[in-house]
């Protein structure tokens, strides 16, 4: 890995583990180090409690997307890997017969090397993001179709 890639990788780990901190701030213009005067604002409560919404709608819901795409992406690529080794091995098993050399060097692993090249690897990887994609654009149909019945007299 090359100086570049670890550091841009380093910068997006501290953002990513810094964005989910919890923030308190101090009422009043200093900082007395916390002593006996110092209050402190607490957390707001979480979303959904009863309160009026602190967010606009278009912002809940591309929260929610990003939550669906990001969130259903390791099962997407998973299930991408292991279809991609099912398919080969059966275009192989096929076209060379299920009990040649050429057909055992493309059964499907569940773990460990299966031999792609960048080009499969890519395949891959682009089509579990897409998967991931639709998934998350399926649930925004589905959620504002279900937000708009709701408005509904």
């Amino acid at each position: 890995m090359t100086a570049a890639k670890r550091g841009v990788s380093i910068l997006l780990l501290i953002a990513l583990l810094g964005s989910h901190l919890p923030m308190v701030a101090q009422e009043g213009g200093g900082s007395d180090g916390g002593g006996e005067n110092s209050e402190t604002v607490t957390p707001r409560a979480p979303y959904g409690i009863g309160l009026e919404p602190e967010v606009s709608p278009f912002l809940r819901d591309l929260r929610r997307f990003e939550i669906i795409a990001f969130g259903t992406l390791p099962f997407t690529l998973f299930f991408t890997n292991v279809g991609y080794d099912v398919g080969r091995y059966g275009y192989y098993g096929f076209t060379e017969g299920f009990g040649s050399d050429i057909t055992r060097q493309y059964r499907p692993l569940l773990f460990g090397d299966r031999g792609y090249d960048n080009d499969e690897k890519t395949g891959i990887l682009l089509t579990a993001v897409g998967v991931s994609m639709i998934l998350a654009t399926v649930d925004l149909l589905i959620e504002s179709n279900r937000r708009n019945r709701a408005d509904e007299p």
